[in-house]
């Protein structure tokens, strides 16, 4: 098994973080059907709690450095993830994981704003092709029911301020800290939204859920492993490839077949996102120690 997982470095592991990724939004969608989001939001948090709590506890110090920030990460997060975990539910699965992953589009914007960081006309004309992009998906006009893809688009905004939040935690936090709080910080503040419309799971359910964090866990260990050797464009744009993932996942297991505004879309952010991976415009901080992707559907 150690001998798999050595060879799962670079580009590789970024690879398999984007099947594990789609594999995660397939489950949740599956298990979205019949369980309300907010419920698999706090499953997905505990599990993730059970796993990373004792790990930081085992291998850090134990400091908290910036808590009002690891707070606010943990909020945006939460915003982020609940509106991806609803969009699975109301939108094929291709469509929800490209807007949520439109994050790199958003802090290439606000980065100027919230991080001081100066934009370049590279990162407009991305913008431009990123939201261009997402206007084909959600298709505002074309059908009755396209506000789901407007909380998509929300999800994604919400996903790339948490990005930002973790840039700047990364210098000073330990990334098992950031990771750890997450979960910690989400899963109360979801909880009593939950309670209210709590169905019990069966057991298909259960595993259903308990799959997708396990295998969101898994990929944001492959994720950070990748970051490690791979340079930022080819990591920007290799992630992508979990759309193709998910496509397939969505033909296959929920028979939702492409249609033409998605396969546009999809190409104008790719190269929107390319484009700001190859002028290595990035969500991690110079001086992190790996902790944030530059481009993922995890939040």
């Amino acid at each position: 098994m150690r001998r798999h997982l050595a060879k799962l470095t670079g580009l590789r592991a970024m690879v398999a973080s984007a099947f594990l990724f789609a594999v995660m939004a397939a489950l949740i969608k599956a298990a979205a059907r019949t369980i309300p989001s907010v419920e698999v939001v706090v499953i997905r948090n505990l599990v993730h709690a059970a796993i990373f709590v004792p790990l930081w506890w085992a291998t850090t110090d134990r400091t908290l450095g910036n808590r009002k920030l690891l707070v606010a990460r943990g909020v945006l997060g939460l915003c982020a993830l609940e509106a991806y975990a609803w969009t699975l539910g109301a939108m094929p699965l291709a469509d929800a994981w490209i807007l949520q992953a439109m994050n790199p589009v958003f802090v290439a914007l606000l980065a100027p704003l919230i991080l001081k960081e100066r934009s370049a006309g590279h990162i407009w004309l991305a913008l431009v092709l990123g939201l261009g992009g997402a206007a084909l998906i959600v298709r505002p006009g074309f059908h009755v029911a396209w506000w789901p893809g407007l909380v998509g688009v929300a999800g994604g905004l919400a996903s790339g301020l948490a990005y930002m939040t973790v840039r700047m935690l990364g210098r000073s936090e330990h990334p098992l800290t950031v990771v750890m709080a997450f979960p910690v910080v989400a899963g109360p503040l979801a909880l009593p939204f939950a309670i209210p419309v709590w169905v019990w799971p069966d057991l298909v359910e259960t595993a259903a859920m308990v799959g997708a964090a396990v295998a969101a866990a898994g990929g944001q260990y492959l994720l950070t492993v990748g970051l490690k050797s791979a340079h930022a464009a080819p990591a920007t744009t290799s992630t992508y490839v979990g759309f193709v993932f998910a496509t397939v996942l969505g033909l296959v297991f929920f028979d939702e077949p492409l249609v033409w505004t998605t396969v546009v879309g999809s190409v104008s952010i790719f190269a929107g996102v390319a484009l700001l991976g190859r002028r290595a415009v990035t969500v991690r901080p110079t001086a992190a120690r790996g902790v944030a992707p530059t481009v993922t559907t995890e939040t």
